[in-house]
Formats: structure tokens, C-alpha cells, sequence
């Protein structure tokens, strides 16, 4: 009996349809597993926060799948029972949690969107890391181990290196509360923290920008949230993050003049942001607090209260980049040198401070 050939019409129609069912399936199967990430995200931060806030090591390690990194689980639990995690919770954004904390003793907070990762099974998915989210500044207990240091009023968080920093930032908590002529202008917190990053990489994911940005920064003040909500009853607080490439080689008095100048930054931060073409007077008054306490190692002159102003005023582009910024931080610290003889010299800096269209003060030229 001869064999009648399949039509070529047929095979092809044979072949179009178990494609259509793979893509069918695997697009079933990605659903299903972008549906059991979701439900995971959404389940997980309970527990996990619980247990960080009861100090429960076994449980904190039950929130992990069996097959995440111990090594990695050991970090974050040594890094977290350091700190005050306030709230732990899911976000708008897909695959991200928000979590607020504290180092003991600050009264306010930092907020951080981090990203979990996620071990899935046929069933369901568990938590198989925490890292940074993309394009988000991350805590610094997520780049490495973290320690952290008291003394007075400042406490240092950070890796090996980082309780080098904390003798030079006491002291300028202590200079920065005798400095009487500032005094209405200067509102630190109960405790100022400086973050320390162990290497270039960690402060470029603490800031979440290459690290060459800051190659001419010795440190930054910034206000340490990455967006979203805290809880109604905290406030954001300003944080200063050690450049530890800029910082390597520098004496333990120029640290310490280096803490008095960012310190000056966090505790005016009450005054919000400077206007636009302002940054000088916020740079000129840290200048100007710094150089009222000089060290004997630092490699800046004392102060020169009223000293005269040469050129003009700087742009705040001055201040930024790779290029020389000592012309103008010296216009700006004897600006507000002057200005801070005056009577009225508080509210002509916060006038100065907020408002763009405010005239600046007669000032006198050097020659």
C-alpha cells in the first residue's frame, strides 16, 4: 500500500502551532514567577524587620532562602544590628523596599530604596539577597562590614578604617559649639553622623555617582534619603560621607578642619538649600567657622576676620567640578567674614541664604 505524503501546508501548520504553545508556556511560566516575586516583596519585610528589631538571629536568617550566601546573610545581620531600623516596607516601584534607620542616639533618620533579590521555586520565591537599586544612593551597611563609633556629640559609621575619623569629628562638634558669633545660624543635632566608606567603590554606591565626581571633595554633606516616605513622626536627617580616596593622606588636625567645615554645612541645613548663585554664602560661612578654630597642622592660614574680597562673586559652578576652587572659597569666607562684624549679620546671611534677588552688602576690596 504506497504511503501518502503529508502536504508541506500541514508540517508547516504542525510547527506554527508548537511555537505558538512554547511562547504560550514560557510566557506563563514568567508571568507566574513575576507574580510570585511580587506576592515574596510584598510578604517578606515583615518578618524580616521583626526579627531585626528583637535582635532574632534565627529568625532574621529564616527570611532567607536555603540557598542564599551565608557569608552574605552573616553581613547583613552584623551590619543591621548596629543600627535602628525603623520601618521596612514595599514601594510603589517594582521590586523595591523602602527602609528607614538610624545609628542609636540620632534624632533623625536616613531612607534608602533598596532592591531584593529573589530565589524562586516552582512554588513560591524567598529572599536571596539585598542589594542596591539601580541609580539609588545605597545605605553603607549594604557595601560592606560596618562598625560604628561614639564620642560626644558624633558618631562614625563605617568600615576598618573608619574610627580614625571619630577623635578629629568630636573635637569639631566641640569647636562648632563655641563659635557664639554663629550661634543663631548653627543648629547641629543631637548626634552628627559621618559616614566612612571603606574604598572609592562604596562611596561612589553610598552617593550613587562615579567617584571621580567628588575626585576634589574631601567630603560631602548631603541629606540622606534616596526618595519616598518615612514615618510622620521622623525627619530626614543630613549626613557627612568621608571621601576616602581625597582623604588618604591627610593629617589628623586636617581631618579635623575638614569635619568643622562639614559640620558647619549639616547644622545650618535648617536653612534648606541655598538660592541659586548662593552656594558662596554657604560655603563661606564653613570656611569662616573653620578657620576661627585653626589647628597646628592644618595647611590653611587662621582666620583674617573681615579680611578684604578680591574679584567677584563666584557662581555657584565655582564650587563644583575638577578645577581650582580656592579663589573662590576665599571670596566667599571673607564676604561672610564681613558680614558677620555686622550687628544684623544673622539676618543678612539667611536673607543672603534665601533669597536670590536680596543686594549684597557693601564689602571692602583689597587694594
Amino acid at each position: 500500500m504506497a504511503t501518502r505524503a503529508r502536504s508541506p501546508l500541514a508540517l508547516v501548520l504542525v510547527v506554527l502551532a508548537g511555537a505558538v504553545l512554547l511562547v504560550v508556556a514560557v510566557s506563563m511560566l514568567r508571568g507566574s514567577s513575576d507574580d510570585r516575586e511580587q506576592a515574596a516583596s510584598e510578604r517578606a519585610p515583615g518578618p524580616l524587620l521583626a526579627a531585626i528589631q528583637t535582635d532574632d538571629r534565627a529568625g532574621f536568617e529564616a527570611a532567607f532562602a536555603s540557598d542564599a550566601d551565608e557569608r552574605r546573610i552573616s553581613l547583613l545581620w552584623d551590619n543591621l544590628r548596629e543600627l535602628d531600623v525603623i520601618a521596612l516596607t514595599p514601594t510603589a516601584q517594582e521590586q523595591a523596599w523602602q527602609v528607614v534607620w538610624r545609628v542609636p542616639g540620632e534624632s533623625g533618620v536616613a531612607s534608602h530604596q533598596v532592591s531584593p533579590r529573589w530565589s524562586c521555586g516552582p512554588l513560591r520565591c524567598e529572599l536571596a539577597d539585598i542589594v542596591q537599586q539601580p541609580g539609588m544612593p545605597a545605605p553603607l551597611w549594604l557595601t560592606g562590614p560596618i562598625s560604628v563609633h561614639r564620642a560626644g556629640a558624633v558618631a562614625v559609621i563605617g568600615g576598618p578604617d573608619a574610627d580614625q575619623w571619630l577623635s578629629p569629628a568630636a573635637r569639631a562638634a566641640e569647636q562648632l559649639s563655641q563659635t557664639p558669633s554663629a550661634v543663631a545660624l548653627l543648629r547641629p543635632g543631637a548626634l552628627q553622623v559621618i559616614e566612612v566608606p571603606a574604598d572609592a567603590d562604596a562611596f561612589a554606591q553610598v552617593l550613587a555617582q562615579p567617584a571621580l565626581e567628588f575626585r576634589g571633595a574631601g567630603a560631602i554633606t548631603w541629606t540622606a534619603s534616596s526618595g519616598g516616605e518615612v514615618p510622620t513622626s521622623e525627619q530626614v536627617t543630613s549626613r557627612i560621607v568621608v571621601n576616602p580616596d581625597a582623604t588618604a593622606g591627610l593629617t589628623d588636625g586636617q581631618r579635623q578642619s575638614l569635619m568643622l567645615h562639614e559640620q558647619t554645612h549639616a547644622a545650618t541645613s535648617w536653612l534648606a538649600a541655598p538660592a541659586a548663585g548662593r552656594q558662596w554664602v554657604s560655603e563661606g560661612l564653613a570656611e569662616w567657622v573653620r578657620l576661627r578654630h585653626p589647628v597646628a597642622d592644618d595647611s590653611y592660614p587662621a582666620a583674617q576676620p573681615g579680611g578684604c574680597v578680591t574679584g567677584s562673586v563666584p557662581a555657584d559652578a565655582d564650587f563644583q567640578g575638577l578645577g581650582d576652587t580656592t579663589d573662590a572659597y576665599r571670596w566667599s569666607e571673607a564676604a561672610i567674614g564681613q558680614i558677620m562684624s555686622r550687628p544684623d549679620a544673622t539676618a543678612v546671611v539667611q536673607r543672603l541664604w534665601r533669597d536670590p534677588a536680596e543686594p549684597l552688602p557693601a564689602l571692602t576690596s583689597c587694594g
